[in-house]
């Protein structure tokens, strides 16, 4: 499996610029947060409830939304980035979670009221699976984890879509168990030239391509001083024009498919060489600094946030499940 990228081969571009890369951190920590539903302020500050439906005509032409198994463990520093966005931004917020959507909703409003009390946010909506019609809930009821993954990701955007019914506008997907997200100010400026406007400071550089993906790693220990950044999204990354990064021994077919440039491949076998995680990293930034606007051009990436422009991401014949 490629991914829906790759499934339908639309040029996308991997950021290599800037701090963007550098911020996306796995991270599995957990985080303690209070008790209790403070519903009366939820409904006079229009943050939707779980069960609230989706209102029909959008209030902002610009989503981030992301997927997350238990909605109590986004911590707390990617919270204050979504509410930046949410609340600075009108940048409207769709999270659906496994279990937990309240009490994710609930942290949230805790938030707000902190720090964003007197701000008029754009749409939040924090939903359980259930909500998914029963064709996807059977899949990713009886599936593995990659297909439930991918039955996941194709029911959200369908309840993304009814957002976007009556504008285009720009799809911002994030992984949202990371130790935190890019800077505000570097998503903002990443946005707004996939979306066409020209950069937060005026300049006439939006892209021509329809995404852009962040060069997301893990950081290593440093060695001598030195942080090491690892890039982590093997299996989403498809080089251009059609190298998947993904190493033989995690594939279905532990086989180079026909085309593929073995040098590209995550390897540590002596048979391919040695490219390791460390090694597509660098790659992606050296090739950066080699193009204009120190994007690299990809088939399939991903790397913990993804801006995309709303009319391809919502093609009809592009989905992450595969038939085959």
């Amino acid at each position: 499996m490629k991914g829906w990228a790759q499934y339908e081969k639309r040029l996308f571009w991997l950021l290599v610029s800037g701090v963007l890369c550098n911020l996306l951190c796995i991270s599995y920590m957990a985080f303690k947060m209070e008790r209790g539903l403070d519903q009366d302020y939820l409904r006079s500050n229009a943050i939707f409830p779980a069960t609230r439906p989706f209102s029909v005509i959008p209030t902002t032409s610009i989503w981030l939304a992301g997927i997350i198994s238990d909605g109590s463990q986004i911590n707390s520093i990617v919270w204050d980035a979504i509410l930046e966005l949410n609340c600075y931004h009108n940048i409207g917020i769709h999270i659906i979670t496994k279990e937990n959507a309240e009490e994710a909703l609930h942290l949230y409003s805790i938030k707000v009221k902190a720090k964003a009390k007197n701000k008029q946010c754009a749409p939040m909506k924090i939903q359980n699976q259930t909500v998914f019609s029963k064709r996807y809930l059977e899949i990713i009821r009886t599936s593995k984890r990659i297909d439930r993954i991918s039955a996941i990701r194709d029911a959200h955007r369908e309840l993304l879509r009814e957002e976007f019914l009556y504008s285009e506008g720009i799809v911002v997907l994030a992984d949202l168990d990371l130790k935190m997200l890019p800077k505000t100010s570097i998503v903002m400026d990443q946005i707004l030239k996939v979306k066409g406007n020209g950069s937060v400071m005026g300049r006439n550089d939006e892209y021509e391509h329809d995404a852009i993906c962040a060069n997301g790693s893990g950081i290593s220990k440093p060695k001598k001083g030195e942080i090491v950044g690892k890039y982590y999204d093997t299996f989403a990354t498809v080089f251009w024009p059609d190298t998947f990064a993904l190493p033989l021994k995690m594939r279905a077919s532990n086989v180079l498919y026909e085309g593929e440039n073995p040098k590209l491949v995550r390897s540590d076998d002596a048979k391919h060489g040695k490219f390791t995680q460390q090694h597509i990293f660098n790659y992606f930034k050296n090739e950066g600094i080699k193009t204009n606007t120190g994007n690299v051009r990809v088939t399939s990436c991903f790397g913990g946030l993804a801006i995309y422009k709303s009319k391809p991401y919502f093609e009809d014949k592009c989905n992450y499940q595969l038939n085959n």
